[in-house]
């Protein structure tokens, strides 16, 4: 009888004063790097998306509990490191843009690219979970559609069944 291997391996690294965690998945059939940089979380996968399918390369980034004023921040100081850091004056609006909730996914074996956001808004009748975009080709093609994934009159629609518009 063969044995099957899997496991994880994670290493906190300084590179250029820049702090990071790498952490490296496996299991049969599935490879997984995981790359965590102030709170900004990015997985590069190898693994079947059905079972006993063939393995998709995924990438998926997410973003964390941090505003979009908070990250450009974080890049100025990392650019240059005496300088200001706090946004101010007309671009202070952006301390307001929470990134929580935001990925940016990738399958790149089926060439399908979507942005998502997590909104969490309850209307009654009706919860909006998520909301989105997806890039695709089909025959060649391009193709947009708009995403929704929540409850609507009192039916849930996630995942594959998400309510979709092209």
């Amino acid at each position: 009888d063969k044995g099957e291997l899997s496991g994880s391996v994670r290493g906190d690294f300084l590179l250029l004063g820049l702090e990071f965690v790498a952490i490296f998945d496996f299991a049969p059939n599935v490879k997984q790097i995981t790359f965590e940089f102030q709170k900004i979380v990015a997985i590069y996968a190898v693994k079947p998306i059905k079972q006993g399918g063939p393995p998709h390369q995924l990438l998926s980034i997410a973003f964390g509990d941090r505003s979009l004023g908070e990250m450009l921040a974080n890049l100025i100081s990392v650019a240059d490191p005496g300088a200001q850091t706090q946004l101010t004056g007309p671009w202070a609006f952006l301390n307001d843009i929470n990134l929580n909730g935001l990925l940016i996914s990738a399958d790149f074996t089926a060439q399908i690219y979507k942005v998502t956001y997590k909104v969490n808004a309850n209307f009654q009748l009706i919860y909006i979970d998520t909301i989105g975009i997806e890039y695709s080709k089909q025959y060649g093609r391009g193709r947009i559609k708009l995403i929704l994934e929540g409850t609507f009159f009192g039916k849930a629609y996630n995942g594959d069944n998400a309510l979709a518009w092209d």
